[in-house]
């Protein structure tokens, strides 16, 4: 598990998620759902996000203000229907366009966040 969560951590805050190749969602099976679940958010909280030039910043914001509007809005649409945050989910303010690394659970494979990029 520790390795699993070592790549999804890496893929995901590969340029703060906005490239193509980045981990969008992850599968697990049941057996091991909350171990890994336990193991990711603590990984995802550890992340320090900051401005590209700072020592020691694992990601940066995003790209722009459009695209943390798109970011945000699919964030409260997919908690609207009735995603969990189980960590994250908040925008940074000593970031310009930085949001706190998130991981969402109970999402279905219909739901936007899921399906769009």
């Amino acid at each position: 598990l520790d390795l699993a969560v070592k790549g999804v951590l890496a893929s995901r805050i590969c340029f703060s998620g906005q490239v193509c190749n980045c981990c969008e969602r992850v599968y697990v099976h049941e057996s091991v759902k909350e171990a890994f679940l336990q193991k990711l958010v603590a990984a995802m909280e550890g992340v320090k996000v900051g401005a590209p030039a700072d020592d020691g910043v694992d990601c940066c914001g995003l790209v722009s203000s459009a695209q943390f509007d798109k970011v945000k809005g699919m964030l409260d649409r997919a908690v609207a229907a009735g995603a969990k945050v189980e960590c994250g989910g908040t925008p940074l303010t000593n970031v310009g366009y930085g949001f706190a690394p998130t991981v969402l659970t109970n999402v279905k494979q219909s739901d936007e966040i899921v399906q769009e990029e």
